[in-house]
């Protein structure tokens, strides 16, 4: 009751009348919550009354234009009001037709920050000289002038607290997507098939393609491009590197299967169909795996980044930074693209990391712990290294340097991973 008695005296002291139905300052504020829908209501109809302008003057508070019209409706509504409730003897329309010519004067002055409402503004404009009505309605709209800046700045206030809100919304949504609270998910997997795999083969780079497995092997002297058949693991075609080079990731490319090396940055182009060296390409940096997109090739250092780079020059084109849980994750080695996500063998661990190519967040893991049994490793470096994948038929390939199995291995349908 205090409050509403207050707000009925305040507009009243202003010459306005509370609108029907707005009592308290708690429906004002919400009032204010609602500015969106409010601002859409001003626009369309002129006939709220001054309570409501008040709302629209707090909501409209960074628009200029939106400010301009609020005052200068609220100020006209304003000396309507004084002009019907006042015991001035004078015909009301005398003071609103001479005062609303001020009251556009002293609006359009607010917004420029003048400190107040002149009189002489209101004498230039009016052609009247009724010395009562130019009082009245000069101090009439100073009222008005104290309550319109008191708006104006709660306005402005509320659109700041307003819009804070909304920061923390949108800085919290950001640090969701972008740095997880959680690490990524473990997806686990069933093995659907096992196709045999040459224990000599240092594997480094594996991909499948029209029903040939591709590989890139590694070690000086024994680094090699092979083309094998995945069923009864026979050896189709050969090119050896020369000695002096360790063989690492490989990628198909048109016609064309590029093998770049370890730590000598020289990289060689194979045409695929007769495994004929047709020409070489360099680089910076250490060569570990590689696989591609529609547009671009993608490759890993050893390093937390993956590169992107251009098929004609390989120049990179950009790049990303692998974290998961805000830790970077490096000692990404064997590549494969798919569905739009990027597979990662992380050397010397059982586990892959599916990785988001946008910004390098680690989406999933699948850990392959025990996939094949420690008496069939070859030694200490015979760990988990080549994924592959049939598009057309929708499988996925692991297997691992001088491992004797490739596995045909099926991801949990539940981990929620991209199903194109």
């Amino acid at each position: 009751m205090r409050a509403r008695h207050r707000l009925s005296k305040f507009l009243l002291r202003s010459g306005q009348r509370p609108a029907p139905g707005v009592k308290t300052w708690t429906q004002i504020y919400m009032a204010w919550i609602r500015q969106i829908r409010f601002v859409q209501m001003a626009q369309e109809s002129t006939r709220l009354d001054y309570l409501h302008e008040v709302e629209l003057g707090w909501t409209a508070g960074s628009l200029s234009q939106e400010k301009l019209k609020v005052a200068q409706r609220s100020a006209e509504l304003g000396v309507s009001g004084f002009a019907v409730t006042s015991p001035n003897p004078a015909p009301a329309s005398d003071v609103v037709t001479d005062a609303v010519l001020y009251a556009r004067r002293c609006a359009a002055r607010l917004l420029n920050d003048v400190q107040d409402c002149r009189p002489e503004d209101y004498e230039t404009e009016s052609s009247r000289t009724n010395p009562f009505l130019q009082f009245e309605a000069v101090q009439t709209f100073r009222r008005i002038a104290y309550s319109q800046r008191l708006q104006i700045v709660l306005g402005m206030l509320g659109f700041t607290l307003y819009h804070f809100r909304l920061f923390w919304i949108t800085a919290a949504a950001f640090l969701l997507y972008f740095v997880p609270g959680m690490a990524a998910p473990v997806c686990g997997y069933k093995v659907i098939a096992k196709f045999p795999h040459s224990t000599s083969s240092y594997t480094e780079g594996f991909f499948y393609l029209d029903g040939t497995f591709y590989e890139g092997t590694g070690l000086k002297g024994h680094s090699a491009l092979l083309a094998t058949e995945p069923e009864t693991g026979k050896l189709l075609q050969r090119n050896d590197l020369p000695p002096e080079y360790f063989g690492e990731g490989i990628v198909d490319w048109g016609p064309n299967i590029l093998e770049w090396t370890w730590q000598s940055h020289v990289g060689f182009i194979f045409d695929r169909f007769s495994m004929r060296k047709i020409g070489e390409f360099h680089y910076t940096g250490e060569g570990w795996g590689m696989t591609h997109t529609a547009k671009e090739i993608i490759t890993s250092d050893g390093t937390a980044t993956l590169r992107f780079r251009d098929p004609k020059t390989f120049n990179e084109t950009h790049h990303i930074l692998v974290k998961d849980e805000g830790k970077t994750i490096d000692q990404l080695n064997e590549l494969e693209y798919i569905k739009g996500e990027i597979y990662a063998n992380i050397w010397h661990s059982d586990r892959i990391a599916i990785i988001s190519p946008e910004n390098g967040r680690v989406i999933a893991w699948i850990d392959f712990t025990g996939l094949l049994p420690e008496d069939q490793e070859m030694n200490a470096e015979s760990v988990l290294n080549g994924i592959a994948y049939d598009a057309r038929k929708d499988r996925i390939f692991v297997t691992g340097k001088q491992w004797p199995v490739v596995f045909q291995i099926k991801v949990n349908p539940s981990c929620g991973l991209a199903k194109k």
